[in-house]
């Protein structure tokens, strides 16, 4: 049999129900929301692309040079010398552009574009020796070749030796030879060459005419190419 006392703690423990769990309700879903957002977000920094802290290997290869002839390359912001056959870089993914010179020249001799993505890359490199050589000039004068391709490359070299060399790539080139009198340059011969896979040689034969008009006179070159 309920008591006027029962009754009125029964009445107090209804009153405390209903208020407290809607509260306890409410702090356990602020609770779990901020369950839900700890699992999204994360302390760990991901890179966008995760290959582009590795580093890979970029090396480039020569045959043909003569023994412990420095060569170098100029690799983005990058630049080695070396004597030895290879030249190495270690780079991140991505494209590069490189530059390649031999000791005594001041012409690149290759040019072009390496990608690295995801793995190491090889290049190699094969060079030529083209010779001009001359008889007939007098000792001391100097004579000059210039060389050039469809590819914008070229180059040049005065001498007053008989012998004039240039370190090429395979290809196609173009000559002009100029020989030199009271210190004007006169175009003398020119022609084409195929560098492609052998050493070049190309000679010629020079002789003077001498021209005398009116006190004048005038010393022009005949070429024999052989």
């Amino acid at each position: 049999m309920l008591t006027k006392n029962n009754i009125k703690i029964l009445f107090v423990a209804l009153i405390v129900f209903i208020i407290l769990v809607p509260a306890i309700n409410d702090v356990s879903g602020v609770a779990g929301q901020e369950n839900q957002n700890k699992t999204i977000v994360s302390t760990q920094i991901m890179p966008a692309n995760p290959l582009q802290y590795d580093t890979y290997s970029v090396t480039f290869t020569e045959t043909g040079l003569p023994s412990a002839t420095s060569w170098s390359i100029q690799f983005d912001a990058c630049y080695k010398t070396s004597n030895l056959t290879s030249i190495n870089f270690n780079v991140a993914n991505s494209s590069y552009m490189y530059f390649v010179y031999v000791h005594g020249e001041n012409f690149y001799i290759y040019r072009g574009v390496v990608n690295v993505l995801g793995k190491n890359a090889l290049v190699n490199l094969v060079f030529r020796t083209l010779n001009f050589s001359e008889v007939g000039i007098k000792n001391g004068n100097d004579w000059e070749v210039e060389i050039s391709n469809v590819a914008g490359f070229s180059a040049s070299q005065i001498s007053n030796h008989s012998q004039i060399s240039f370190i090429l790539a395979n290809g196609s080139y173009s000559y002009q030879v100029y020989t030199f009198t009271d210190n004007k340059s006169y175009l003398t011969t020119s022609g084409d060459v195929l560098v492609n896979g052998t050493n070049p040689a190309i000679a010629f034969a020079f002789y003077s005419l001498n021209f005398f008009a009116s006190g004048y006179s005038f010393e022009g070159g005949i070429t024999l190419l052989y």
